[in-house]
């Protein structure tokens, strides 16, 4: 399949006859998955270093993109997600699909439609603007006609925006996961994960600003070593050490 070729699969993929045996695959102690169900392999590039660093997601044509978004793994939505940015935007196929699960999310494509509606210019790069936004609960890939390699967006936590690719599109088949509950299926676990710079041994959990136990500014610490350098004997923080910043810390992708 090339890579600039239309791909619509919502259209050309029936399942059997009802009654068929082979209609459904079913395996213990997962949802069944229609045979003729389609896979797609979705690129997500980090946010700022895209052209380094990427995750790639397996993802059932039928699902709704909300699980892709979901799937997505971003520093920033860990460091931001306490304080109730949940709101997710897609901009595939010249539509805005907006996650509108929770009635406090922020449609982001309102922002853009704006910007475009005071600089025309701009209007060409966004062709189905002037659409309404589709719900992302209520959108799957195979309802769109995406292309492969060409870049899509994803919005969230603000201004967070990581450019998506369609690498590959396919069926099912017997030695794919059958299980649903398996997808999107993340294939690269590339964690660069920060060791506490106490011990060497143990990943980091906790980071440090201003610390005056520190031998470096920001400061990692595991668990452990976090709590020996910070608190006495009576599980009290130490009262000379009330002056510093401590965060969780979240690996990067």
């Amino acid at each position: 399949m090339r890579s600039q070729s239309y791909c619509s699969f919502s259209t050309r993929i029936h399942p059997h006859a009802k009654g068929n045996p082979l209609n459904t695959l079913r395996f213990q102690g997962g949802s069944p998955v229609t045979l003729l169900e389609s896979l797609y392999l979705v690129e997500v590039m980090h946010p700022s270093q895209s052209s380094k660093k990427s995750q790639f997601n397996l993802v059932l044509g039928s699902s709704p993109l909300t699980q892709l978004a979901d799937a997505i793994y971003c520093r920033n939505h860990e460091y931001l997600k306490e304080f109730g940015l949940h709101s997710k935007m897609m901009y595939i196929a010249n539509k805005f699909i907006v996650d509108k699960r929770d009635a406090t999310n922020v449609d982001y494509s309102m922002e853009v439609r704006w910007w475009l509606q005071k600089f025309p210019a701009l209007r060409p790069d966004y062709p189905g603007y002037d659409v309404a936004s589709v719900s992302m609960a209520h959108t799957s890939l195979s309802a769109l006609p995406v292309q492969l390699d060409t870049p899509y967006l994803f919005v969230h936590v603000g201004a967070c925006e990581h450019v998506l690719y369609i690498r590959n599109i396919r069926l099912m088949h017997n030695m794919d996961t059958q299980s649903k509950d398996e997808y999107p299926m993340r294939l690269t676990k590339r964690h660069h994960h920060q060791k506490c710079l106490v011990c060497q041994v143990h990943v980091a959990k906790l980071i440090t600003f201003g610390d005056p136990m520190a031998v470096d500014d920001p400061m990692y610490y595991c668990d452990s070593c976090y709590y020996v350098a910070h608190y006495d004997a009576n599980g009290n923080l130490m009262p000379d050490l009330a002056d510093y910043q401590v965060f969780p810390h979240y690996p990067d992708d």
